[in-house]
């Protein structure tokens, strides 16, 4: 397991370059970089409404306490992920090249959303996964 300390330090946090390693995937954004990464999405994500279940919604469930539950399939693609992905294709250098999500997934899913952006162009690349059945 690496320690924090074992870490070198980084000249600018949340600044990663093409080529260059990630090396502090801990660092919590300060108030600047939050409300710069609102203002860099504000017009292009959704705001997902966030619901309370109530008494018989939780009884029948099984379910005591307090459940919030914030309706994140609402966003583009579906994925919690598009905040995140966005704001690295708006705040980070793209290489001329492009970028590459190396997932299948949520992560993966909101890449190939966000590259739809006309300013940002990129092309979508899907896995093809093929399963045989047993005895097939």
């Amino acid at each position: 397991m690496v320690e924090r300390g074992d870490l070198p330090p980084r000249p600018s946090p949340n600044v990663a370059t093409y080529g260059e390693p990630v090396t502090d995937v801990c660092t919590v954004p300060d108030e600047a970089q939050l409300r710069a990464a609102e203002s860099r999405l504000r017009d292009l994500i959704r705001r997902t409404p966030v619901i309370e279940l109530t008494e018989p919604d939780l009884a029948d469930l099984g379910v005591g306490g307090r459940v919030v539950l914030k309706l994140e399939l609402l966003q583009h693609a579906g994925v919690f992920k598009a905040r995140g992905a966005l704001n690295s294709l708006l705040s980070l250098p793209v290489p001329r090249a492009g970028v590459v999500a190396a997932s299948g997934g949520n992560h993966g899913a909101a890449i190939a959303w966000a590259a739809k952006i006309p300013t940002l162009g990129a092309v979508e690349v899907r896995p093809v996964i093929e399963f045989e059945m047993p005895g097939a």
